[in-house]
Protein backbone atom coordinates (compact mmCIF):
# COMPACT_ATOMS: atom_id res chain seq x y z
CA UNK A 1 0.00 0.00 0.00
CA UNK A 2 1.11 3.44 -0.99
CA UNK A 3 2.15 6.22 1.54
CA UNK A 4 -0.12 9.12 -0.12
CA UNK A 5 0.82 11.58 2.69
CA UNK A 6 5.09 11.49 2.68
CA UNK A 7 5.97 15.31 2.71
CA UNK A 8 8.88 16.64 0.97
CA UNK A 9 10.66 16.79 4.03
CA UNK A 10 10.09 13.04 5.19
CA UNK A 11 11.24 12.17 1.38
CA UNK A 12 14.43 14.28 2.09
CA UNK A 13 15.03 12.41 5.13
CA UNK A 14 14.34 9.17 3.70
CA UNK A 15 16.89 9.60 0.73
CA UNK A 16 19.04 11.07 3.10
CA UNK A 17 18.99 7.05 5.42
CA UNK A 18 19.04 5.42 2.11
CA UNK A 19 22.52 7.29 1.65
CA UNK A 20 23.53 5.83 5.21
CA UNK A 21 22.60 2.33 3.83
CA UNK A 22 19.49 2.14 5.62
CA UNK A 23 16.90 -0.47 4.22
CA UNK A 24 14.10 0.35 5.75
CA UNK A 25 14.16 3.80 4.72
CA UNK A 26 14.42 2.55 1.08
CA UNK A 27 11.30 -0.14 2.07
CA UNK A 28 9.24 2.93 2.80
CA UNK A 29 10.58 5.21 -0.17
CA UNK A 30 9.39 2.45 -2.25
CA UNK A 31 6.02 2.27 -0.51
CA UNK A 32 5.51 6.18 -0.37
CA UNK A 33 6.99 6.53 -4.10
CA UNK A 34 6.62 3.85 -6.04
CA UNK A 35 3.53 4.36 -7.69
CA UNK A 36 4.35 7.79 -9.03
CA UNK A 37 7.51 6.64 -10.10
CA UNK A 38 5.65 4.12 -11.94
CA UNK A 39 3.17 6.42 -13.72
CA UNK A 40 6.09 8.81 -14.59
CA UNK A 41 7.95 5.52 -16.28
CA UNK A 42 4.79 4.57 -18.06
CA UNK A 43 4.29 7.91 -19.95
CA UNK A 44 7.88 7.80 -21.13
CA UNK A 45 8.04 4.23 -22.13
CA UNK A 46 4.75 3.47 -23.29
CA UNK A 47 5.10 -0.08 -22.18
CA UNK A 48 4.31 -1.63 -18.33
CA UNK A 49 6.60 -4.20 -18.46
CA UNK A 50 9.48 -2.26 -18.90
CA UNK A 51 8.12 0.48 -17.14
CA UNK A 52 8.25 -2.32 -14.04
CA UNK A 53 11.60 -3.14 -15.10
CA UNK A 54 12.75 0.34 -14.95
CA UNK A 55 11.45 0.72 -11.48
CA UNK A 56 13.33 -1.80 -10.31
CA UNK A 57 16.37 -1.19 -11.56
CA UNK A 58 15.76 2.48 -10.51
CA UNK A 59 15.69 1.97 -7.08
CA UNK A 60 18.32 -0.24 -7.44
CA UNK A 61 20.13 2.64 -8.91
CA UNK A 62 18.83 4.49 -6.30
CA UNK A 63 20.31 2.61 -3.18
CA UNK A 64 23.79 2.71 -4.98
CA UNK A 65 23.45 7.22 -5.61
CA UNK A 66 21.30 8.39 -2.13
CA UNK A 67 24.46 9.44 -0.72
CA UNK A 68 24.82 11.76 -3.95
CA UNK A 69 21.75 13.85 -2.86
CA UNK A 70 22.60 16.74 -1.08
CA UNK A 71 19.27 18.55 0.24
CA UNK A 72 20.37 22.14 -0.33
CA UNK A 73 21.35 21.66 -3.81
CA UNK A 74 17.48 21.34 -4.16
CA UNK A 75 14.00 19.31 -3.88
CA UNK A 76 14.24 15.75 -2.89
CA UNK A 77 11.50 15.04 -4.78
CA UNK A 78 12.86 16.37 -7.75
CA UNK A 79 16.40 14.77 -7.91
CA UNK A 80 14.13 11.39 -6.94
CA UNK A 81 12.18 11.95 -10.17
CA UNK A 82 15.32 13.17 -12.57
CA UNK A 83 16.84 9.84 -11.29
CA UNK A 84 14.33 7.44 -12.86
CA UNK A 85 13.64 9.83 -16.00
CA UNK A 86 16.73 10.04 -17.12
CA UNK A 87 16.78 6.32 -16.48
CA UNK A 88 14.21 5.58 -18.68
CA UNK A 89 15.22 8.58 -21.14
CA UNK A 90 18.79 6.50 -21.28
CA UNK A 91 17.17 3.05 -22.00
CA UNK A 92 14.62 4.99 -24.72
CA UNK A 93 17.57 6.40 -26.32
CA UNK A 94 19.40 3.06 -26.07
CA UNK A 95 16.82 0.98 -27.95
CA UNK A 96 16.47 3.81 -30.61
CA UNK A 97 20.43 2.81 -31.23
CA UNK A 98 19.39 -1.12 -31.36
CA UNK A 99 16.68 0.00 -33.56
CA UNK A 100 19.46 0.98 -36.66
CA UNK A 101 21.42 -2.52 -35.74
CA UNK A 102 18.51 -4.48 -35.82
CA UNK A 103 16.92 -2.72 -39.19
CA UNK A 104 21.12 -3.79 -40.40
CA UNK A 105 20.79 -7.03 -39.18
CA UNK A 106 17.37 -7.95 -40.27
CA UNK A 107 18.94 -7.06 -43.77
CA UNK A 108 21.55 -10.23 -43.49
CA UNK A 109 20.62 -13.20 -45.95
CA UNK A 110 19.44 -16.47 -43.94
CA UNK A 111 21.77 -18.94 -44.15
CA UNK A 112 23.82 -20.78 -41.27
CA UNK A 113 27.08 -19.37 -41.59
CA UNK A 114 25.79 -16.14 -41.70
CA UNK A 115 27.57 -15.07 -44.53
CA UNK A 116 27.09 -11.53 -44.96
CA UNK A 117 26.27 -10.01 -48.64
CA UNK A 118 29.07 -7.58 -49.63
CA UNK A 119 27.01 -4.46 -49.13
CA UNK A 120 27.46 -4.92 -45.51
CA UNK A 121 31.66 -5.33 -45.59
CA UNK A 122 31.63 -3.37 -42.08
CA UNK A 123 28.29 -5.57 -40.52
CA UNK A 124 30.42 -9.04 -41.50
CA UNK A 125 33.66 -7.49 -40.26
CA UNK A 126 31.97 -6.92 -36.78
CA UNK A 127 29.85 -9.96 -36.44
CA UNK A 128 33.25 -11.81 -36.77
CA UNK A 129 34.51 -10.62 -33.59
CA UNK A 130 31.73 -11.43 -31.86
CA UNK A 131 32.46 -14.84 -29.63
CA UNK A 132 30.20 -18.05 -29.84
CA UNK A 133 27.39 -17.40 -27.94
CA UNK A 134 27.09 -13.39 -28.47
CA UNK A 135 26.63 -14.39 -32.19
CA UNK A 136 24.55 -17.44 -32.17
CA UNK A 137 22.24 -15.95 -29.71
CA UNK A 138 22.09 -12.80 -31.91
CA UNK A 139 21.30 -14.65 -35.09
CA UNK A 140 19.11 -16.76 -33.42
CA UNK A 141 16.87 -13.90 -32.24
CA UNK A 142 17.35 -11.30 -34.62
CA UNK A 143 17.42 -12.91 -37.73
CA UNK A 144 15.60 -16.73 -37.16
CA UNK A 145 12.60 -14.21 -34.95
CA UNK A 146 13.03 -16.68 -31.36
CA UNK A 147 12.40 -15.13 -28.41
CA UNK A 148 14.15 -14.80 -25.98
CA UNK A 149 12.47 -17.63 -23.67
CA UNK A 150 12.58 -19.96 -26.86
CA UNK A 151 16.49 -18.86 -27.08
CA UNK A 152 17.10 -20.64 -23.64
CA UNK A 153 15.59 -23.30 -24.55
CA UNK A 154 16.99 -23.87 -28.08
CA UNK A 155 20.68 -23.04 -26.70
CA UNK A 156 20.31 -25.01 -23.07
CA UNK A 157 21.00 -21.95 -20.97
CA UNK A 158 18.99 -20.09 -18.16
CA UNK A 159 17.08 -17.07 -19.49
CA UNK A 160 19.34 -14.09 -17.57
CA UNK A 161 22.20 -16.19 -19.51
CA UNK A 162 21.05 -15.57 -23.27
CA UNK A 163 19.94 -12.06 -22.27
CA UNK A 164 23.01 -11.27 -21.23
CA UNK A 165 24.70 -12.59 -24.38
CA UNK A 166 22.10 -10.36 -26.50
CA UNK A 167 23.09 -7.52 -24.75
CA UNK A 168 26.52 -7.71 -24.54
CA UNK A 169 26.85 -8.65 -28.50
CA UNK A 170 24.73 -5.44 -29.30
CA UNK A 171 26.84 -3.37 -27.48
CA UNK A 172 30.16 -5.11 -28.87
CA UNK A 173 28.41 -4.40 -32.79
CA UNK A 174 27.59 -1.17 -31.43
CA UNK A 175 30.87 -0.22 -30.40
CA UNK A 176 32.24 -1.57 -33.50
CA UNK A 177 29.78 0.17 -35.92
CA UNK A 178 30.82 3.25 -34.45
CA UNK A 179 34.35 3.17 -35.16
Amino acid sequence: MADKNVSGAEITELLVAIGRGEKSALAQLYRAQAPNLLGVLLRLTQDRAQAEDLLQEGFVKLWHKAELFDPGQGSAQAWLFSLFRHLALDQLRQQGRRRVLLQQLAELEPDAEMVLPSRHPRLQHCLAQLGGESRQALELCYRHGLTHEELSSHLGAPLGTVKSWLKRGLERLKTCLCR
